[in-house]
């Protein structure tokens, strides 16, 4: 406990979805860095598709013919 290279941690760590399954992966702590802005980025994209498709919906149901 008192040997500064013996110590554990902190380990990094990206988990992902490959060909259906869960992987996990080891990452360095600059790796991680990049990771968790590109994860960010990611849901970002997400959240922006997502509001495009409810709008585009929105929009298509305001110009649906109605019916009598």
């Amino acid at each position: 406990a008192s040997d500064p290279d013996a110590r554990h941690g902190p380990y990094f760590e990206w988990g992902h979805m490959k060909g259906g399954k869960l992987v996990h992966r080891t990452v360095s702590p600059e790796q991680a860095a990049i990771l968790e802005i590109a994860i960010a980025n990611h849901r970002k994209a997400k959240k922006l598709m997502q509001d495009w498709e409810q709008e585009t919906e929105r929009l298509l149901d305001a110009q649906a013919p109605r019916k009598p």
